[in-house]
């Protein structure tokens, strides 16, 4: 699986996910085996609408958005981001989905800036 990315950008925050309870299957939310999280809510709607286009219909499928974003490593959590603002946000294979509550929608969910984070790390 492709973990590497985010996975290390979990490790450097002190945060190992494949140690974290796992989530039961929850109403209303995508549940994914693979990992055993769930996607609720608000990042569950930006999921479902966003995805690779991979059969030329309209919308996105469920594996679809899985191709884009990937899996979920991480439930729900809470992290202080670059900003020095708390977050509520949720790591995926290839993203992390940040709760913007100050932001009107379609930008209340933003996706991280990992490449930002790593070189400002340097």
């Amino acid at each position: 699986m492709g973990y590497a990315r985010w996975e290390d950008a979990l490790a450097q925050r002190g945060y190992d996910w494949q140690s974290k309870p796992r989530d039961p299957p929850q109403a209303n939310c995508l549940f994914f085996s693979e990992t055993n999280f769930n996607v609720c809510g608000r990042f569950a709607e930006v999921y479902r609408a966003n995805g690779l286009n991979l059969d030329a219909r309209r919308g996105f499928s469920l594996e679809e958005s899985k191709a884009l974003f990937g899996v979920p490593l991480t439930g729900l959590i809470t992290e202080r981001l670059s900003d020095g603002r708390e977050y509520q946000v949720q790591y995926f294979e290839r993203a992390r989905f940040e709760w913007h509550p100050e932001n009107a929608r379609p930008y209340d969910v933003l996706l991280g800036l990992l490449g930002r984070e790593v070189r400002g790390a340097r």
